[in-house]
């Protein structure tokens, strides 16, 4: 199966960013003039597995069977490991997203099939540390229930911009007033081109950009 029949199986398409909004986000997150290819790189994929993700939201797997999903991957040979990558179901394709979401900048059918033993059980590791902590056993999720795609896409982009130069910075909010904060200011520029619904109420994406930055700092 080609790449292209294959996104478009398992995966909507996303409007395309053009430069003037890649470049309105990166200014929200004070991105270096040097650094914005690279960032802008990974914003671009990290959109493409928020509108995947958004796609499996309304059947949210539990977190089991998508952890042994990585680890059926992690053993399997490359051929094996591409196929598990594209198979159809709930299961399958959130497993494909924490993995693309770990491995990022890199594209998943040329990483899995590239990849040393070494690197696909490090990378592997990272997306079961992902659903561990997004996906619940029952089949929520923390923080932001039912969107642990948005909670993901939120890690991306702090995480995107402090690793390439930029202030991902605070979040606070004051009553009833929007968050305010670079990352949010970020989202707000990005939610035109996210699928709709994708991007949850004001307490939740306080919470999401909070649980990002503390995840940083801790290292996790």
């Amino acid at each position: 199966m080609s790449k292209r029949i294959m996104s478009k199986r398992i995966m909507p398409i996303a409007p395309l960013l053009d430069a003037e909004a890649l470049d309105r986000v990166a200014d929200r997150l004070s991105v270096p003039e040097e650094k914005r290819p690279v960032f802008q790189r990974c914003l671009k994929l990290a959109l493409k597995e928020a509108w995947r993700g958004h796609g499996i939201n309304k059947r949210l797997p539990r977190r089991s069977p998508v952890v042994k999903v990585l680890e059926r991957i992690r053993r399997a040979t490359p051929t094996h490991a591409l196929a598990l990558a594209r198979k159809d179901g709930a299961n399958y394709e959130a497993a494909a997203t924490f993995l693309s979401c770990a491995i990022v900048p890199n594209e998943i059918e040329e990483w899995i099939v590239t990849a040393s033993p070494e690197e696909r059980c490090a990378e592997v590791d990272k997306a079961q540390a992902s659903a561990n902590a997004l996906l619940r056993e029952g089949g929520r999720t923390p923080g932001t229930p039912g969107n642990s795609a948005f909670d993901l896409f939120v890690s991306l982009l702090h995480d995107f911009a402090a690793a390439f130069g930029g202030r991902p910075g605070n979040a606070s909010r004051k009553g009833s007033e929007k968050v305010s904060g670079n990352v949010p200011h970020a989202l707000e520029a990005l939610r035109p081109i996210l699928p709709e619904g994708f991007v949850p109420a004001e307490a939740s994406i306080l919470k999401a950009v909070r649980r990002a930055k503390r995840n940083w700092e801790n290292g996790s």
